[in-house]
């Protein structure tokens, strides 16, 4: 055994793991934060701040029906009794419960600074006052009479309440968040109504026996209702669920005169009836046979229910086969009727109602969906719009999950233009943030089509106005704001509470929500009628023995004479007059007011009344269903009180205006909204998307600039056949600043870039040219049908290369060029659309030895630029170029020992040239004289030219697109700018 140690002072050292010190200290902090500080209780929904807040004001009577007392007195209060933490956290929780964009229902009435929807901070605790709201009062009503358990404050020098008796859930009224160890909540708030309504409907029917002759059977599609008449249909190829026994014990009740049946073959009808009979329905029934004609069956089916039994017309249930009845129903004289489709065709569905509705013991249970019928969904303090039921139905069921929210807007004509005007924000929503993000982005020209932005907002209205630029359309404007904005946003529901006692997290759904809060109220009201029970049975006791001793008063009074202390005294009135001790006490404090006649009848009166209370809180006591009913009367009471309309709204609707459908109709809505972008390309074949609508200072190694919009397409081709397409939206915003893109290192591709073009430009095919003299033609919409990128464009055979890839029309002519000096001008109609996976043809009749080296795009240019490794020349069309057939030998273009290149067709302008060691020459119009054809590049250069082009290519589309831009902004340059016009 190792020596004992001990410290300086001579305590013990007691060796300890620091592993088990650290995880024991963490579990036990871990669990302070959870139950102590970050999660609500599900009785009473609050957090121990919020708690001991009301309670310290309530305590001191900080009521509302008084005046108002400074907030830094009530926060010293809590800090001193109950709440060992800092002083700020306790006024910022004070001051969220009174600012009603935060609460849905306040519980502190606010007076001075107490913050702003615009994100202003409250004034100081030292400024500001404050006092509890009405409803805040009905949480601790009844706290008194021993209706909560109380425990020590944390010096153990005075008891608080461990929750409060609330009235109504106010984690589901108001809402609440909080950040846990390894958890965290998230409550919605709700509609007082509503929860109420809810609370009700699980205090009437949860746990109930149920009435079979009111029996419903219910799913939130079709809701068919079981009374009157109950019509069964054989499926085709299978059985009856009447056959079922346990479902026939519980239609056994039915206030049913009659069971019409139809089924298949006539020899069923006597095994069905056998079993009807069993089941308890005698002879209240008839079996139909649909015989040879089933439709006549199911006309006499239809007709029996209207004529014989009366039944009107909308009690008439279709099950299966929805056209074939409609058609007997028509047939049977009936016009309008309810239709349901496929309502009981199935035992399956049985089965599950009766496992979902009905216990084993024959108790009803309430579904979610039942519920979901009151509760429509979050009822947020600041509007706004939620849609997609189904998500909100899903997320209430499993209790957690995200709910989409929007601001509330409406279009307004002003003068000559339109205006978006927000009215309501989502729930938490900043709103100087959020008028401050759409500033931005008009400035940034993330959204264009804004002139002002205008805060009109009032005391308690929102009013936030976005003018737009005439002929600029709302809902384009309005579904940039949803995307970029947070007018619209998610709620992420979480409803984590602490259930057995305030010790356990869980996550439950909407009607365990609801359940532990009924439950609640239901011990609320038994521990009040308890104490109230004890109270009148000892006020009654003492009210007996003042009526026995006034009876006999004069006995009393001489009895109290002769004693000679007031021991003696109580002695002797127990002794001598069998009072009790309480009974003695009292009648020793009596006054002689009380002998009077009135005082007398009072006594009477009270004890009349008493024995009443006390009967009636036993009945409460001993009977659920009287104590229920007190709950539903209290219960009813708040919400005829301090009920008040949803003002969230919930829309299915899928048009913008309206502001429903679901978030992924939402999302595929704006990723599909247009925006003008620039597409920016160098000589390496980097690129940037530009959210603008012009370049200044462009760059020397730009290769093209086209002007378009984000939803258009990227094509990219290398000499491998790889094919990527790529819509400019989705390689994200760029700026001038900021380094380019490298289009392949951004795929992966293996080979050499040909071409990057998008589908802006108005061209129908592509045309590829290989090193194997191989040609081939593909539509563009051959191009966009690849599902996966990158893929392969075309079949090459070992060692081929794509050489060259040019977008042509029908009308175009393409000029194929081969090392040797020979060129074909020919058709591209001489080149049929082949499919994804084949080869090409032949492109031009080489000789021996010969090999093709380039291919260029004619579009009656008058010269031809042509180039090899060492010179280059000028063709005229007039006199050196013919057009040929596709697969000829064609013309001599060029004579010598240099090798030709490639070729441009060009008109006038600039030519770029780019040489074998990288370097790259620009030849202007006055270098390259269209009068001179024979004018020998050699003269010019002096380096072996590897390729010729254009500098910044612009077909006569994109300058059209361009030059439609500039009149569009010259237009509204003339007219009178807002705050983001570009004067």
């Amino acid at each position: 055994m190792s020596e004992e140690k001990t410290n300086i002072f001579g305590g013990k050292i007691i060796p300890h793991s620091l592993e088990k010190e650290i995880t024991q200290s963490y579990i036990d902090y871990a669990l302070s934060v959870i139950i102590s500080r970050a999660l609500p209780d599900t009785r009473d929904g609050f957090k121990p701040v919020l708690r001991r807040i009301l309670y310290a004001m309530y305590d001191q009577k900080i009521l509302a029906n008084t005046k108002h007392k400074k907030s830094a007195r009530i926060v010293g209060e809590v800090l001193g009794k109950y709440h060992p933490h800092g002083d700020s956290s306790v006024y910022e929780a004070m001051v969220r419960m009174a600012q009603p964009w935060s609460m849905r229902y306040p519980l502190v009435d606010g007076q001075g600074n107490f913050g702003s929807i615009d994100g202003d901070s409250p004034a100081a605790m030292r400024y500001t006052e404050a006092k509890l709201t009405k409803i805040a009062e009905e949480m601790l009503a009844d706290i008194e009479q021993d209706t909560v358990d109380w425990r020590d404050n944390f010096d153990a020098s005075l008891q608080e309440p461990i929750m409060l008796p609330t009235k109504f859930p106010n984690h589901l009224c108001n809402g609440t968040m909080g950040i846990a160890v390894g958890m965290a909540t998230n409550m919605a708030p709700h509609n007082l109504t509503e929860v109420i309504d809810a609370s009700l409907l699980l205090i009437e029917k949860e746990g109930k026996k149920v009435d079979h002759s009111q029996m419903e059977i219910v799913r939130p599609e079709d809701k068919m209702v079981l009374i009157d008449a109950i019509g069964v249909l054989f499926e085709e190829d299978g059985e009856s669920y009447i056959l079922n026994e346990k479902l026939a014990k519980y239609l056994a009740g039915l206030k049913a005169k009659k069971l019409i049946v139809t089924n298949k073959p006539e020899e069923e009808c006597e095994k069905l009836k056998n079993i009807l009979t069993t089941a308890g329905y005698e002879d209240t029934f008839e079996v139909f046979s649909k015989g040879n004609d089933p439709k006549k069956s199911e006309e006499k089916y239809f007709k029996i229910l209207l004529e014989e039994y009366e039944i009107p017309a909308e009690r008439v249930v279709y099950f299966d086969h929805l056209q074939r009845n409609l058609d007997a129903a028509n047939r049977a004289g009936i016009e309008s009727t309810l239709i349901y489709k496929e309502l009981i065709s199935t035992q399956k569905f049985i089965n599950e109602f009766l496992e979902s509705q009905v216990s084993e013991d024959g108790t009803y249970s309430v579904s979610i969906d039942e519920i979901m019928e009151i509760i429509k969904g979050p009822d947020f303090a600041t509007g706004g719009v939620m849609f997609d039921s189904k998500n909100i139905l899903e997320v209430y069921k499993k209790g957690r999950g995200g709910i989409v929210t929007r601001g509330k807007t409406h279009v307004e004509d002003i003068k000559s233009h339109q205006a978006i005007v927000i009215d309501e924000i989502p729930y938490m929503v900043n709103k100087g943030n959020l008028v401050a993000k759409i500033g931005d982005l008009v400035v940034n020209k993330k959204i264009e089509g804004v002139t002002d932005i205008r805060d009109e907002s009032s005391k308690g209205d929102i009013r936030i106005v976005v003018d737009l630029k005439k002929g600029v359309k709302p809902d384009r404007i309005l579904m940039q704001l949803f995307k970029f904005t947070e007018l619209q946003t998610n709620f992420n529901l979480n409803n984590v509470t602490l259930v057995d006692k305030g010790i356990q997290p869980r996550t439950l759904n909407i009607k365990e929500l609801l359940m532990e809060f009924v439950d609640f109220r239901r011990k609320v009201v038994y521990r009040r009628s308890v104490y109230q029970l004890n109270k009148a049975e000892a006020r009654l006791h003492i009210l007996e023995g003042l009526k026995k001793a006034i009876d006999i008063i004069d006995e009393v009074i001489e009895t109290i004479k002769k004693s000679q202390t007031k021991q003696d005294a109580k002695q002797q009135l127990m002794e001598k007059f069998d009072f009790s001790d309480e009974q003695a006490e009292y009648i020793l404090l009596m006054r002689l007011q009380s002998l009077v006649g009135l005082e007398i009848q009072k006594i009477s009166d009270e004890i009349d009344e008493k024995i009443k209370l006390i009967e009636y809180l036993r009945g409460i006591i001993g009977d659920a269903e009287k104590l229920d009913a007190v709950v539903v009367e209290e219960l009813t009471y708040m919400k005829d009180k301090y009920g008040d309309k949803r003002r969230t709204e919930l829309s299915q609707d899928t048009s913008v205006y309206n502001l429903g459908g679901s978030l992924k109709a939402l999302r595929d809505a704006a990723d599909q909204v247009k925006e003008d972008v620039i597409l920016w390309l160098s000589n390496e074949y980097q690129m940037k998307v530009l959210y603008q609508t012009r370049i200044q200072n462009i760059p020397e190694e730009t290769l093209d600039i086209v002007y378009t919009h984000n939803q258009d397409k990227l094509i990219v081709i290398t000499d491998k056949g790889e094919l990527v397409v790529q819509r400019l939206k989705d390689f994200g915003a760029f700026t001038t600043a900021k380094a380019p893109l490298d289009i392949k290192e951004h795929f992966g591709l293996k080979g050499k870039i040909l071409f990057a073009k998008t589908l802006h430009f108005d061209y129908e095919h592509l045309l590829f040219l290989t090193n194997d003299n191989s040609i081939k033609k593909m539509k563009k919409e051959q191009i966009l049908s690849f599902k996966k990128f990158p893929t392969v464009v075309m079949k090459l055979a070992k060692g081929e290369k794509i050489l060259k890839v040019l977008p042509v029309s029908d009308d175009d002519k393409v000029g194929v060029i081969t090392k040797d000096g020979m060129g074909l001008l020919f058709p591209t109609t001489d080149v049929r659309a082949m499919g994804k996976t084949a080869g090409g043809i032949k492109a031009i009749d080489l000789a021996d030895g010969d090999k093709v080296s380039g291919m260029f795009l004619y579009q009656g240019q008058p010269f031809i630029l042509i180039y090899s490794d060492k010179d280059g020349k000028l063709l005229s069309v007039e006199d050196d170029l013919r057009v040929w057939k596709r697969a000829r030998k064609g013309d001599v273009w060029a004579t010598g020992k240099e090798q030709l290149k490639g070729g441009l067709s060009i008109e006038e302008g600039a030519v770029r040239l780019m040489f074998d060691d990288g370097t790259r020459k620009t030849l202007h119009s006055n270098d390259i004289k269209l009068d001179m054809p024979d004018t020998p590049l050699k003269k010019m250069v002096d380096k072996k030219i590897e390729m010729a082009y254009r500098p910044r290519e612009e077909k006569e589309e994109n300058l059209s697109y361009k030059e439609e831009i500039k009149k569009k902004k010259k237009k509204e340059q003339e007219k009178k700018g807002g705050l983001f016009s570009e004067e």
